[in-house]
């Protein structure tokens, strides 16, 4: 080996042997790796010093600066290994794995063992228990008075809070409650009026229709009455002052309201057919300016 070379390590792995040769120093150190592919014929090679530094093309110096690092030694020692897939580790799970397994180990019990006095030590645990349990009573108590107390206390409000509604006496709800009520007393004073004055009027209305009506079922009769009473007067007023001059005749009463009307006695077929006349020719003193009403309406006589 000249001064010019040095010496080259490369160990690889099985069932590939160490590789040993020499080259120039001034030989970059981003040639290795092309000069090794055709040694091994190995797709993806990862080379590496023996420090761990990785090494590929992109890697600046010659070998003479890693000759300098280390000039204890006259050679160059490198590491080979191809380039595999990772997997997905498994480290995580094998912890899991182990955690596992301690988690599941059985729990000692030794309840049922004995001191060196003869005691059990599950009878010592419950000793102790009810010791601390005893020593915690005083406390205990105090927390339960005060939750007592302060349920009481909130009770106590809340019962005159609901008496002060109640009763009115609370100023906020007081202030509100005037306020409101004298509104609604306004509207419903109005509302009352509205409604008494609408009824009133509705009534009276209803007074004045039945009265109308019962005027006119009054009036209907009468005048019908009294239209046929005129019309007989006209067509028989002059044969009957002839026939009352030259024959006698009966004439019927006119009967009170409300009477029953003494029997019609009848003389000839003369003085039927001349009765209308004679009726017609009695005093004006029933046929007075006011329509007569259908009570005194002269009753005819028989046929």
């Amino acid at each position: 080996m000249t001064s010019s070379s040095i010496s080259v390590l490369v160990s690889t792995f099985h069932p590939f042997p160490t590789l040993s040769f020499s080259l120039p120093k001034t030989t970059p150190t981003s040639k290795l790796p092309s000069i090794l592919n055709p040694v091994l014929a190995l797709p993806d090679q990862s080379l590496s010093t023996s420090n761990g530094k990785s090494i590929d093309i992109n890697t600046k110096g010659t070998l003479s600066s890693l000759l300098s690092q280390d000039a204890q030694a006259g050679f160059l020692l490198f590491r080979l290994v191809p380039k595999v897939l990772g997997g997905k580790g498994g480290f995580g799970s094998q912890l899991r794995a182990a955690g596992g397994r301690m988690s599941s180990q059985k729990t000692q019990n030794n309840d049922s063992c004995r001191d060196l006095s003869g005691r059990r030590l599950s009878t010592i645990k419950e000793a102790q228990k009810l010791a601390a349990a005893i020593a915690a009573e005083p406390e205990r108590q105090l927390a339960k008075r005060k939750e007592a107390e302060e349920k009481l206390e909130g009770l106590k409000k809340e019962i005159e809070r609901l008496d002060s509604l109640v009763n009115g006496t609370d100023e906020m709800n007081l202030k509100k409650r005037r306020l409101n009520d004298s509104h609604l007393l306004t509207q419903s004073k109005e509302g009352i009026e509205k409604v008494r004055n609408a009824t009133s009027l509705a009534m009276l209305k209803k007074k004045k229709k039945l009265q109308q009506e019962r005027k006119k079922a009054a009036e209907k009769p009468t005048l019908s009455n009294s239209v046929i009473v005129e019309e007989e007067d006209k067509e028989s007023e002059a044969p009957a002052i002839a026939s009352a001059e030259s024959q006698p005749s009966t004439t019927v009463a006119a009967s009170p309201p409300n009477e029953p009307q003494p029997p019609v006695t009848e003389t000839s077929s003369l003085s039927n057919l001349e009765e209308p006349a004679q009726l017609s020719s009695q005093p004006p003193a029933t046929q007075s300016s006011s329509p007569p009403k259908a009570k005194e309406v002269p009753a005819k006589s028989t046929k």
